[in-house]
């Protein structure tokens, strides 16, 4: 099987002209979003390619497949390493040389049949054009260029035809009947009715024992993912249903649930048709946490590469061979972006108690150091907004603890998985105390990278030493009931040590939630705070689509 590295998709449905890319697949390629995202688009695509392997200029481009009414043909571009693109090595030039050590994305518009020539090709001198067709020793430079894409259009065809042929499309509605098809349009499976497959695979004929080894390993694997060891299937010779044998009762498939019943067709479907793509639609129908991680297990000692969409947190915290996209609508196309979850990341994220699935499902992360800096933050924007929920137009995560700890340290590979890990939702925004003694003093060099890669607007350093300095003589003066006076280069349990006996420090928690009750808004009107919260509002804003 020739599996795919990397695909882009522009105009289809929600894909625009500019396109979406799924680079770095994997074996498992997991596709999360909200409903009515644009998730099941790529999906769509994939079959449609399928379907129409052999008239490319047949591919549907009525208005429902099209973006916008831009009447611009659907497109694909795959990603090729350089040294299996169809060019004459030893014509190169040294200076294109490189093209064979670097990976290349080619368009191909399937109304059209042709590519769109690669830049490097497009911006090549007539000369330096010789290598890449076969058809001229010399020639103009249109020539050549025409020659080139004729070349290179048959080769990119040939490899979607070659990859594509073995697809297969299970729907998230599945339900074991003979006679039912899997897809409406899909040839891999049309015609291949389970219960006849799974009849032929229980009694092969003689020298095609393989299939027996198939069925045998159907049942293992069910037996194995609802840890029943005695369990036996067969079909009956009528071929009309699927008998199960549990714990010594012999029932038809549908008297053991529908768990059962979904586990029986996903597994039967994906041993009968192996070195496939497989493009499932929430395989977690149906189907309780358990039973998705061992499922998820199953995956992984097939020779299948998955496209999967779902809304099932057990599918974003799966394993190493698994990528993951994050799709999202912004109310005119959808964009598509690929989580970092290196090792590292994941690390970190469980030190603080998190998984990847609670960042990637969010609409976006503010990361604040702890639970007070949470209390306050969260007066603070309902005294702006008070139609915000947290939870659903945004998520607070805590990076305190250990990983706050890394701040300080200069070490590249710590401070590298640290940027990695915020940016795991790109809708990502960090507060960090400036600290220092004085507000002169100079941001460290690790506060400074943070910036920078999560980018200006996405970041608020504090402009008092800590959070905690935002808070103004007015409220802590109520809250202590004594006249205060506050210096926004000291740390506020310092302050508040020397007028009471209250320690600040021990509880911040609980004393944040008694000082909020005094907090209004002419509270906002201290250092940057109010510009600050207007900065961090307008990304919860573009978050949400507002």
């Amino acid at each position: 099987m020739s599996k795919l590295q990397g695909i882009k998709i522009r105009n289809f449905r929600s894909f625009n002209e500019e396109g979406v890319t799924l680079d770095n697949l994997k074996k498992i390629n997991v596709i999360i979003g909200k409903n009515n995202c644009g998730k099941s688009n790529v999906l769509r695509f994939l079959q449609l390619i399928n379907s129409n392997l052999r008239e490319f200029k047949k591919f549907p481009n009525n208005i429902q497949n099209q973006y916008r009414r831009n009447e611009l043909g659907a497109e694909i571009a795959l990603k090729f390493n350089g040294e299996d693109l169809p060019v004459n090595k030893e014509r190169l030039t040294y200076r294109r040389k490189e093209i064979l050590q670097n990976d290349h994305f080619l368009w191909y518009n399937f109304n059209k049949g042709i590519i769109e020539l690669p830049v490097f090709i497009a911006e090549a001198e007539q000369h330096e054009l010789i290598p890449f067709q076969n058809q001229y020793s010399s020639a103009g430079k249109p020539q050549l260029q025409e020659a080139v894409k004729g070349l290179w259009s048959g080769f990119v065809e040939r490899k979607i035809k070659r990859v594509f042929d073995d697809l297969i499309y299970i729907p998230h509605f599945r339900i074991i009947k003979e006679g039912h098809d899997f897809g409406d349009s899909n040839s891999s499976i049309n015609g291949s009715n389970i219960i006849s497959k799974m009849f032929e695979m229980q009694n092969p004929l003689i020298g095609d024992e393989n299939l027996r080894k198939k069925f045998l390993k159907i049942q293992k694997f069910v037996s194995d993912l609802i840890n029943k060891p005695d369990l036996e299937i067969e079909i009956p010779h009528t071929k009309e249903e699927i008998v199960l044998t549990i714990d010594g009762n012999r029932l038809p498939l549908e008297s053991f649930g529908t768990g059962i019943h979904q586990l029986v067709i996903l597994c039967s479907t994906l041993v009968i048709h192996e070195n496939c793509i497989v493009c499932l639609e929430e395989p977690e129908i149906h189907l309780h946490p358990e039973l998705q991680r061992k499922f998820i297990r199953f995956l992984d000692k097939t020779n299948n590469q998955y496209f999967i969409t779902t809304h099932s947190n057990i599918f974003l915290d799966s394993s190493k061979n698994t990528s993951i996209y994050h799709i999202r609508n912004n109310g005119k196309f959808s964009e598509i972006s690929h989580a970092d979850r290196s090792k590292k990341s994941i690390q970190i994220l469980d030190d603080l108690g998190y998984q990847s699935s609670d960042i990637l499902q969010s609409n976006g992360v503010i990361w604040v150091e702890g639970p007070s800096d949470r209390v306050y933050l969260l007066k603070w924007l309902k005294i702006l907004d008070d139609q915000l929920i947290e939870g659903l137009h945004f998520t607070i995560m805590f990076y305190g603890g250990r990983l706050l700890s890394h701040l300080s340290f200069q070490n590249e590979v710590i401070v590298k998985d640290l940027i990695s890990l915020l940016k795991l939702n790109r809708n990502a925004f960090v507060i960090m105390d400036r600290d220092g003694f004085t507000s002169q003093a100079k941001i460290n060099c690790t506060k400074k990278r943070i910036k920078s890669e999560i980018g200006e607007k996405k970041c608020w350093i504090t402009k008092g030493r800590e959070i905690e300095n935002y808070l103004t003589e007015s409220t802590l003066s109520k809250w202590i009931d004594k006249k205060i006076k506050i210096d926004p280069d000291k740390k506020l349990e310092d302050i508040i040590s020397k007028k009471t006996k209250k320690n600040y420090g021990s509880a911040k928690s609980k004393f944040s939630k008694e000082i909020i009750q005094y907090i209004d808004e002419n509270d906002l009107n201290i250092l940057d705070l109010k510009r600050r919260l207007n900065q961090l509002l307008n990304e919860i804003y573009k978050w949400n689509g507002r």
